[in-house]
């Protein structure tokens, strides 16, 4: 019975949260700026969470069991510690330490990954030959002939005329292509991802928020035009999209 209840309260709570997040497309409002809140609050505390849990699962091991590897973990810890001296004045010196270490690490790593995945990768990939049947050919022959064209068009250095001129055209052609299929490719993920939510809307128990949440937009619109949402305080007025309340003489 009771699992039941959270399971429908989730249900409930999840279109709910839809609701408010599409509500951004009338205009908006302060139940998209709530929802949004509670999103960026929640990631960010799932984060901290699994941080911490991550921390408290990667142990130590004992003194005994491998002294010899043991530095190693004191080098990371007093890194670890000199990141605190941040906070004072005569020691921040330390803190450039794992600062630049950090930095370094990162830049070698990012610097590997990116040669390997952006460059050489894509180079193999370019330049494949002949496949394993006569429309694998073509394609990867359309491939060679795309990328050079299209490199050749962001060639500056020697004006477009001759050889040049026609490689670059083409590779106009092919760029064309590549953002007209990137930007329809997007269209359906976001038109899917929008189909999917609005049939999960339409099942029970959630349909029961649809109508309750377009009643509350649609009142709080009827009480505007009537005149009766005018006498807030400027937060509220500045949040609700509202005149402020009159100021009177003093």
């Amino acid at each position: 019975m009771v699992m039941d209840i959270i399971q429908t309260a989730s249900f409930i709570g999840a279109a709910l949260i839809v609701m408010t997040a599409y509500s951004f497309l009338y205009k908006e409002n302060p139940f998209f700026r709530v929802m949004e809140s509670i999103y960026v609050g929640v990631g960010v505390g799932w984060a901290l969470a699994t941080s911490i849990f991550s921390m408290h699962t990667q142990r130590l091991p004992p003194f005994y069991k491998d002294p010899s590897g043991l530095w190693w973990y004191a080098l990371a810890l007093g890194l670890g510690l000199f990141w605190y001296t941040y906070w004072s004045r005569k020691w921040f010196f330390l803190y450039r330490i794992p600062l630049s270490f950090e930095v370094g690490l990162n830049i070698g790593t990012a610097l590997y990954g990116t040669v390997y995945s952006q460059y050489i990768t894509n180079i193999v990939a370019t330049f494949r030959g002949f496949g394993a049947t006569p429309l694998d050919t073509l394609n990867n022959i359309l491939i060679s002939i795309g990328t050079l064209t299209a490199i050749s068009f962001f060639y500056f250095s020697k004006e477009h005329t001759g050889l040049l001129g026609y490689s670059s055209r083409i590779g106009r052609y092919f760029i064309l292509i590549f953002l007209g299929s990137a930007f329809g490719n997007t269209i359906m993920g976001r038109t899917a991802l929008v189909i999917t939510m609005s049939t999960q809307l339409m099942t029970y128990p959630q349909y029961w928020v649809v109508p309750i949440v377009l009643g509350v937009f649609i009142g709080i619109e009827v009480l505007k035009k009537l005149g009766f949402l005018r006498t807030f305080s400027a937060p509220v007025a500045q949040a609700l999209n509202l005149p402020e309340k009159a100021q009177t003489p003093s």
